[in-house]
């Protein structure tokens, strides 16, 4: 599993040892060109959001950036990267990527004399670690976004699809739970893409019959074998343990199902369902 880190502020280098300490490869996303890399999944460290930002607009990153984390890209916003993605800031009208259901107060708890930690429930993890410096919290969620932890009677981390945030700062701590949350997440990702996918092919005919359209989507990846293998029956049905690859992040399934590796048959999968979502709109708006 390889995971990119925005490195343009703030504080990067603290992710980078978590994920090391949990055998997860990483590297640091600084321009453009760093963006096309095979990665699994983006951390957007604390900082300072504003000046993030700004240097995400300067070095014409933004719209990149949002596009992958739109097509399916799973992405880890901390404290600045919380208010990055939230695509409402209270009392400002200006957002940053601004694609995550949740409605966010920067400087929530004070400027930085108002810094403190905690300990509290994270989703079905346990209590963890929380350091909180000059941290934002979120004042609402939508109907999209789900709070995972409070604190202080304060929502301070939330998911929605493949987007996850914390006002707090986790790679601040000892603890790995934070991070082993996210990064055992991305293939759940993977596999309930999947799953969708496969029912749709088997459907999309029956669907456009019903409703007179002609919506398409490409059957290449559809595999009874490996439906089967998320669905029900686990690893052991599909890879002899000869053919497990513990350094890929789904252990060789798409090498076996497609001969493909994870990456390629990763960004094809979301390449189909995103054709498809296009077609769709196109028909309704």
């Amino acid at each position: 599993m390889i995971i990119g880190i925005l490195a343009l502020q703030g504080a990067f280098i603290e992710h980078e040892k978590i994920l090391a300490k949990l055998g997860v490869e990483s590297f640091e996303i600084r321009q453009k060109k760093d963006m096309d890399r095979p990665m699994d999944g983006i951390i957007i460290p604390g900082g300072e959001s504003t000046v993030i930002g700004k240097l995400l607009r300067e070095l014409d990153m933004l719209e990149s950036l949002k596009s992958m984390i739109n097509n399916g890209m799973p992405v880890f916003g901390t404290c600045a990267g919380m208010i990055i993605l939230a695509d409402r800031i209270e009392n400002e009208e200006k957002t940053h990527i601004g694609i995550m259901d949740i409605t966010v107060r920067r400087n929530a708890y004070g400027r930085q004399l108002g810094s403190f930690y905690a300990e509290e429930d994270f989703d079905n993890v346990g209590k963890v670690p929380m350091t909180f410096i000059r941290a934002p919290y979120i004042t609402k969620c939508g109907p999209k976004a789900r709070a995972i932890a409070t604190c202080k009677g304060n929502i301070v981390a939330a998911v929605q699809d493949n987007q996850m945030a914390t006002s707090f700062h986790p790679e601040l701590n000892d603890s790995l739970l934070v991070h082993k949350y996210f990064v055992e997440e991305i293939p759940q990702k993977f596999k309930y893409a999947y799953l969708q996918y496969y029912y749709i092919c088997d459907f999309i005919e029956e669907l456009n019959s019903a409703n007179k359209t002609n919506y398409y989507i490409d059957k290449t990846l559809k595999n009874r074998s490996l439906r089967n293998c998320f669905a029900h029956y686990g690893l052991g049905q599909f890879l002899e343990e000869i053919e497990i690859n513990e350094k890929d992040v789904l252990k060789g399934l798409t090498e076996k199902a497609f001969n493909m590796d994870y990456f390629s048959c990763k960004n094809l999968l979301y390449k189909y369902l995103v054709d498809l979502k296009s077609q769709i709109e196109e028909t309704i708006f």
